[in-house]
Order: structure tokens, then C-alpha cells, then sequence
């Protein structure tokens, strides 16, 4: 099973991220953890076992999208171009499982328009509407 975890908050939370992590490995330890995070807090997963690859934006960019997509996608209904660009330059894998951690817009908008099979976490659909789904918060 190939599983990605967004986490594209602050150095603590990608912190408190790190013992899911873990857990997941410990209990499947034959799936591919991939993880999304902040450039600059990258480190805190390179590294760490069962973490097949680390994808990173950085953080002046997210702080960017995260408005666009407020103010342009959620209050105007406009698509969220240099977030869809920003998710083809990633070039992420299709997954199993996503599970997003992450509060804020772009990681909401990710975890959404990301192939997957399987979504926990907060998300932004097409029609605007943000949910959550799963047991996410329990991290």
C-alpha cells in the first residue's frame, strides 16, 4: 500500500507527526510512506524509517496558496491556478491512502485533487466545501 501523510504546518506539528508515523510503519511495515511537509522542516522525517520520500514546498509558498485559495477558490468560487500547479510540480504518485494532518487551505486542497483511493483528514472538494473525514485529529 502506498500512503501519503500531508503535513505542511509548523516544525512542532511535523514533530507531533513523527510517532504516526512510526505506528505506521510498525504495523505495516511492507507500505510506502511518502510525506509532504515545509522545505524547511524537511529534516525532521529524512530519514526516519519507513519514510520512502519526503515531497517539499516552501513555506513562503504555501502561506500564498493558503490565501489564494481562501480568498479566490472558497469565497469566489474561481479554480485554484498556482495550486494546481503547484500539486503538478510536486508530480506525486497515485496512493492508497492520504491522510491529511494539515488545517490549512493547501493542504486541504491537496489532499482532495491527489490520486487516491482512500482520504482522511481536512478537504477542499470541487464544489468548495471543506470536510473532514476519518480519524485525523487523533494524531
Amino acid at each position: 500500500m502506498q500512503r501519503l501523510i500531508i503535513q505542511l504546518e509548523r516544525l512542532g506539528d511535523l514533530v507531533q507527526t513523527t510517532p504516526l508515523l512510526q505506528e505506521l510503519h510498525a504495523a505495516h511495515p511492507n507500505d510506502q510512506i511518502d510525506v509532504l511537509a515545509l522545505r524547511e522542516t524537511q529534516v525532521v522525517v529524512e530519514g526516519l524509517a519507513g519514510v520512502r520520500a519526503v515531497y517539499t514546498l516552501p513555506h513562503d509558498q504555501v502561506s500564498v496558496l493558503n490565501a489564494e485559495i481562501a480568498s479566490d477558490c472558497l469565497q469566489h468560487g474561481k479554480e485554484a491556478c498556482r495550486s494546481n500547479d503547484a500539486l503538478r510540480d510536486l508530480a506525486l504518485p497515485r496512493y492508497d491512502h492520504v491522510i491529511n494532518l494539515t488545517h490549512a487551505e493547501l493542504g486541504c486542497y491537496i489532499a482532495n485533487n491527489v490520486g487516491a483511493d482512500r482520504r482522511e483528514g481536512g478537504l477542499i472538494t470541487a464544489d468548495r466545501e471543506w470536510l473532514w473525514h476519518g480519524d485525523w485529529h487523533v494524531y
